[in-house]
């Protein structure tokens, strides 16, 4: 079969579209020529177009042109089922908001709508045009609304929601509503008409940086109880000067919702405090149903005990299985782990785990309970531990070195360490005999060639699929043990290896992929070897490369130099 590109202009003379792309952002575009084209497409109504993404360039004034054009345009479309229109951040002014909008409130089998007006400018007026014509498109099931830093004040919000009313078959419904004006009365009336809409099964809510306060919170968390068949939310209130009442409402809210699964919710510099935790850490601990929540609590009123009640919740949950957490006091100066003691708690049912906790003064030993309290979570497969923290020395990760047979996946661990504590902490790793997937970031630290030595040991894990190792800016000269225990990872499919900034040379760089002829499994390959100052040979790309092709099963290689 042969397919022929065809340009912008020469898809047009074909009636036959059912889907069709105007990019405006291609500088090579005719603008005037194009315009002649569209309006006789148009003009003869395609029957077949079903679905239209229009992409504005950057060129006011042709924008507002185009608009006209393809709004007359869109009204002859009469079967269209899907329209995307991303303003790419520039403003268009009112009167191509009003015939944007006008035009797709005639389309009476539109299911999919997409609206990018982020920055457009959009006022009162611009958002009592998009109410009225989102409230004719009663066929809805999806709807994204990109609305961020606009000038909607809360009776603004009131013109746009009070259009969901009327959209009775949405499922699934993005709203992008971060930086305007609208504070805890635009939030009440956003609320007002969202409970109304029971059918949403996928909910997305930008709202921060208008500063809702409780009580906004407070109306946000009724409104979402009321969707009895919500199942996923992404939630984003930070800066949103929300305390213990307002989080404690949102999470009753969220879990009066018997059908959800998915929580993702980010509080980040609100005004939570212990006593907020305390509440939150019951609800979750009481959910039946929640199998998946991430949350972001970061730069809040809370101490160490406060994060430990959160574990304390997630701990008594019969039905969570992945957690990401992200804690980090106002107060990291003081910040003491050695509080927050995991180890007597027990998790029985999480199996993918994320905790970040990034701080200036992690005392040694608290960062120790909190690896030795791993061994609380009895199924766990996935880890990412994320304290990046400069204090963090050898005898520290000895000790946290632990025994997590049933991993299946390590995801990151970054720390300063020197070999001592690369060898305590790949001797844990060989014991790992489900693991399949790992990426171990060790750059920035004081590894020389005995901590690579260390490394062979990961020719010991039986099932690795997936390695990523980073050595950035150590004093690494030799990588030959490297090199060997990478060719014994027979199962390997991905292999990425970063040694920037270190101290090999030529001959090392060539060794590394002598043993990729032994991975007959592996499918991408990606080196690194930037700024390093004793690579010479001008060809050493060239020789790696031949060294990859050799891999017949290779099918994609990186090489950065």
């Amino acid at each position: 079969m042969i397919i022929k590109k065809l340009s912008q202009v020469e898809l047009l003379k074909n009636q036959d579209l059912e889907w069709l792309l105007i990019d405006l952002r291609k500088e090579h575009l005719i603008i005037e020529e194009y315009l002649t084209e569209l309006s006789k497409y148009f003009a003869k109504q395609p029957q077949a177009l079903q679905s239209l993404k229009l992409y504005f360039g950057e060129i006011a004034q042709v924008n507002q042109l185009i608009a006209c054009k393809i709004s007359q345009g869109i009204i002859n479309a009469k079967n269209l089922k899907e329209i995307i229109v991303d303003l790419n951040g520039i403003s268009v002014g009112d009167e191509a908001i009003f015939n944007l909008t006008f035009a797709f409130s005639q389309c009476r089998f539109l299911t999919n709508l997409q609206l990018n007006f982020k920055n457009a400018q959009i006022g009162w007026y611009g958002s009592q045009q998009l109410g009225k014509a989102l409230s004719q498109c009663q066929n809805l099931t999806n709807l994204n609304l990109q609305l961020k830093n606009n000038n909607l004040d809360s009776s603004s919000i009131q013109e746009i929601s009070q259009s969901f009313e009327l959209c009775k078959n949405i499922q699934l419904l993005n709203l992008y509503l971060q930086a305007n004006n609208f504070q805890q009365e635009g939030a009440s009336n956003l609320a007002q008409s969202i409970q109304k809409c029971p059918g949403i099964r996928f909910l997305t809510l930008f709202i921060q940086s208008n500063y809702i306060n409780d009580e906004g919170a407070y109306r946000i968390g009724q409104a979402i109880s009321q969707l009895k068949n919500l199942e996923h939310i992404l939630l984003n209130m930070k800066w949103s000067n929300i305390g213990d009442v307002g989080v404690t409402k949102i999470f009753q809210g969220l879990l009066e919702c018997k059908k959800i699964a998915d929580i993702n919710i980010n509080l980040l510099s609100n005004r939570i405090t212990n006593k907020g935790l305390t509440q939150l850490a019951e609800l979750i601990s009481s959910s039946q149903h929640l199998t998946n929540l991430k949350i972001d609590l970061r730069w809040n009123n809370f101490d160490v005990e406060g994060e430990f009640l959160i574990f304390k919740g997630i701990s008594k949950s019969k039905s969570l299985k992945k957690v990401s957490t992200y804690l980090l006091q106002k107060n990291s100066e003081a910040y003491n782990l050695q509080q927050l003691n995991l180890g007597i708690l027990k998790f029985e049912t999480i199996e993918e785990l994320l905790i970040s906790m990034k701080g200036k003064e992690i005392e040694s030993l608290g960062v120790s309970k909190i690896t030795q309290g791993l061994l609380s979570f009895k199924n766990l497969k996935k880890l990412k531990l994320n304290l990046n923290q400069d204090d963090i020395d050898d005898q520290q990760l000895q000790s946290s070195s632990i025994n997590l047979e049933k991993l299946y996946q390590i995801d990151q661990l970054s720390n300063k360490i020197e070999n001592l504590g690369v060898e305590s902490l790949f001797k844990a790793f060989q014991k790992l005999s489900h693991l399949n997937k790992l990426c171990i970031d060790l750059s920035f630290n004081k590894i020389t060639l005995q901590g690579v030595d260390c490394i062979k040991g990961i020719s010991q894990i039986q099932n690795l699929t997936f390695l990523k190792i980073n050595l950035d800016k150590n004093q690494i000269k030799y990588v030959l043990y490297l090199n060997e225990a990478i060719k014994n990872c027979t199962r390997l499919k991905t292999l990425i290896l970063s040694l920037k900034q270190t101290q090999i040379k030529d001959e090392d760089a060539l060794n590394i992929s002598k043993g990729l002829n032994d991975l007959n499994n592996l499918n991408y390959y990606e080196l690194n070897l930037m700024d390093n100052s004793r690579i010479n040979d001008m060809n050493i790309k060239r020789k790696i490369y031949e060294q990859c092709i050799r891999s017949k099963k290779l099918v994609q290689f990186q090489f950065l130099k």
